[in-house]
């Protein structure tokens, strides 16, 4: 089993655009303009969702996966 963690992203605060970068137009390249980034953690670092939500900050979702098919 797997959690999968959605968090906000830092660099762009989620609104998917940074002023000033010449790549992309205005497109933050950490999360590629979606705003969230996705993290994928074993369960056994876990237990609870409580225990993710102290390692990562700005979480939008957290769930927890059968399998390893990211």
């Amino acid at each position: 089993m797997t959690w999968v963690i959605v968090q906000e992203c830092e660099y762009c605060a989620g609104q998917g655009e940074l002023y000033g970068y010449t790549t992309k137009p205005d497109m933050c390249n950490e999360c590629e303009g979606v705003g969230e980034v996705q993290w994928y953690e074993s369960n056994y670092h876990y237990d609870t969702v409580e225990e993710v939500e102290d390692d990562f900050f700005n979480t939008i979702s957290i769930t927890l996966k059968d399998g390893d098919d990211r």
